[in-house]
């Protein structure tokens, strides 16, 4: 197995987990075969300084890298979709955590349990009002008088609701394989969120 961890400052066994994870300065690369650590190595991150993209750039760089699986403390809801549609693993741990502590606790499949988030705060339900006692003399409504008849206004029909996109659709899909995920798709799947049709008036490239 190839585990990818982002990393505070040069990298390596004894650096520790960056708090960021697509900012990360450098990428530790490390080879697990059996329980034991093969291969330890590191690459720079090319999308540190990336304007904004960050999290999809550095997923698809530990693709080319044919990592199996990522230790980070925290994703972005875009590099999190990204690596569950190539098939990543994702492991959390606190940031600051040694880099060697952490592999050795996932070779013994020691993996942490996923934080507990607190729960949305829920108002107490507030007894009604009582009731207040009119200090005005009563009030008596003037009579209803007689209102013009409009005929019931016809409802438009509902708009058919639209077909997700397909792989087959996409800019990316040729000859059944997404060439931005190197990956192999069926033509009639779903795309994923990175969807641009094929009549797209521009590109981003």
């Amino acid at each position: 197995m190839r585990i990818a961890i982002p990393s505070s400052r040069s990298g390596g066994l004894e650096d520790t987990i960056s708090t960021v994870f697509a900012r990360a300065p450098v990428f530790t690369i490390v080879d697990i075969e059996n329980g034991e650590i093969k291969n330890v190595r590191t690459i720079k991150n090319e999308a540190m300084n990336v304007p904004s993209g960050a999290g999809p750039i550095v997923v698809q760089m530990l693709i080319k890298e044919g990592v199996d699986a990522v230790i980070a403390p925290q994703l972005s809801p875009n590099a999190m979709a990204a690596l569950q549609a190539a098939g990543i693993k994702v492991y959390t741990f606190p940031p600051g955590t040694p880099i060697k502590e952490a592999i050795e606790r996932i070779s013994k499949g020691e993996t942490p349990q996923p934080p507990e988030y607190p729960q949305p705060f829920q108002a107490p339900p507030q007894a009604p009002y009582p009731p207040q006692q009119s200090q005005v003399p009563p009030y008596y409504p003037p009579a209803p008088q007689p209102q013009a008849y409009y005929p019931p206004f016809p409802i438009p029909a509902r708009p058919p609701i639209p077909e997700p996109p397909r792989h087959k659709d996409c800019i990316h899909y040729k000859n059944g394989k997404c060439e931005f995920w190197n990956l192999t798709v069926h033509a009639d799947d779903p795309a994923c969120p990175f969807f641009i049709p094929k009549n797209a008036p521009w590109r981003w490239w």
